[in-house]
């Protein structure tokens, strides 16, 4: 296998720790899961359909986009697709601090946060692997 994540690694990249890819994966899925969870808990408010699928969509590309990560050939592409799981978790942030600016989470309050702190995690984590991998393609 050719992908960063199948551990031959991209020229200039090295090898990664599959376990590290794992559990990232893992991560990135449970975010989406416990999204879905969240805007079904919260979808009897017709006021909030808008809000929570663009939420679920973002956590769920953010599951989806880093699976594809793995399959970068290059170091250019890894980047790219990096950027694009960046963006989903900062764009799930964004809706899911909607969500608490809006106070109509209530009783899934504790969740919203939670949720809203894994995102930023998540945003941060990414856009540190991307800045990382912009220096070593300048380097």
């Amino acid at each position: 296998m050719g992908g960063w994540a199948g551990g031959t690694g991209i020229a200039g990249l090295g090898r990664v720790d599959r376990e590290s890819v794992r559990e990232l994966e893992r991560r990135t899925r449970t975010f989406a899961i416990d999204v879905v969870r969240l805007t079904r808990a919260l979808g009897r408010d017709p006021s909030l359909w808008p809000v929570l699928s663009q939420v679920a969509r973002s956590a769920g590309s953010v599951s989806a986009n880093h699976l594809a990560v793995a399959g970068a050939r290059s170091l250019k592409e890894l980047r790219a697709k990096l950027s694009i799981v960046y963006e989903e978790a900062a764009e799930s942030a964004h809706w899911l601090s909607l969500l608490q600016e809006l106070g109509t989470a209530g009783e899934h309050r504790p969740e919203v946060d939670r949720l809203l702190s894994e995102a930023e995690r998540l945003r941060n984590l990414f856009g540190k692997a991307r800045a990382t991998t912009r220096e070593r393609l300048r380097g």
